[in-house]
């Protein structure tokens, strides 16, 4: 695992940006362990769209398959549209919801991409 110690304990809010594509998942696995054991939080990933969040959840598990992948899919349709949300974002973005609000098991890291 990486050492994360200035990142974990900065006193003003720090931002992580423009880490290589591959690198994505191993670096978000290793984060949320690591926030998982020191805090008990959640690690919130935020993809640049569907593909990449999809991606990056498949290399989570591979790469950390004890770190629970919680996917937060982003509406298909646009703001004031004719068309509503389909069904299958709707579902996909209450089961997130109601993921987590379910009491975790310890200190099973989390990690919610949206």
């Amino acid at each position: 695992m990486m050492d994360f110690t200035r990142l974990l304990t900065a006193k003003t809010p720090m931002t992580l940006a423009r880490g290589a594509d591959g690198y994505a998942g191993l670096l978000a696995s290793d984060l949320a362990r690591l926030i998982a054991h020191q805090s008990g939080g959640r690690l919130l990933w935020i993809a640049s769209d569907d593909a990449a969040m999809q991606a990056l959840g498949d290399a989570c598990a591979y790469f950390a398959p004890e770190v629970e992948v919680i996917r937060f899919p982003a509406w298909d349709c646009l703001p004031y549209d004719r068309a509503g949300p389909s069904m299958r974002a709707s579902s996909a973005r209450m089961a997130a919801l109601a993921r987590l609000q379910v009491p975790r098991a310890g200190s099973k890291a989390q990690l919610i991409i949206t």
